[in-house]
């Protein structure tokens, strides 16, 4: 009984952070961001449990809008990969499995 008492808490814990954080935690051009504590985090594990729906939509609309408009849309495997202008250098790379989780993310949520 506890243990589903702890984990609803920890729900309502993700749930509370997104709802918070405008803009998953970027701001244009922001070279970091928070990705083992961070929205992306939350997210991913309220789909991991089949919570999905749980996820609030304006962090929804955040990730379409990070992966949009902020995310260097190639991965970097050989030197011709980097970006050369400077709004595509200050984009971030996402690493092959935040990618990809956020576009299961997505898809579970009901986005095409």
């Amino acid at each position: 009984m506890e243990t589903n008492q702890n984990i609803r808490l920890a729900i309502e814990k993700s749930i509370q952070f997104l709802e918070s954080t405008p803009h998953l935690g970027m701001t244009h051009g922001e070279c970091s961001r928070r990705k083992w504590d961070g929205a992306w985090w939350h997210m991913a594990a309220l789909y991991e449990m089949g919570e999905v729906k749980l996820i609030p939509e304006s962090a929804i609309v955040g990730a379409e809008y990070l992966l949009e408009t902020q995310v260097w849309p190639t991965f970097i495997i050989s030197a011709d990969d980097h970006p050369t202008s400077e709004s595509d250098k200050m984009k971030m790379d996402c690493c092959h499995c935040e990618l990809s989780v956020y576009y299961m993310i997505l898809m579970a949520y009901g986005c095409d």
